[in-house]
């Protein structure tokens, strides 16, 4: 099941804690979050100040939470190899 909802603007209702990085892959690239809802996602999801970044546009933002989902799956790739 998606995690996804829509709303009446169009603009997505997500999940922050349980949606996938697939799933976040795929709003990310069809440009329909908010800017406001890509700092929370940032924010509660990948440890991103909000404050801090909301002088940025969009989709500074969004190549933000892209780079930190890249860091997140390749700190667990290492730490999978460490474990074997």
């Amino acid at each position: 099941m998606s995690k996804l909802k829509k709303n009446k603007e169009s603009s997505p209702n997500v999940d922050i804690e349980n949606i996938s990085f697939g799933e976040l892959r795929v709003l990310l690239s069809k440009n329909i979050l908010t800017k406001n809802q890509l700092l929370e996602i940032g924010k509660r999801r990948f440890g991103i100040s909000k404050g801090a970044n909301q002088k940025f546009k969009k989709e500074r933002i969004q190549i933000l939470i892209e780079n930190a989902m890249r860091n997140m799956e390749t700190l667990d790739i290492i730490k999978q190899k460490a474990s074997e």
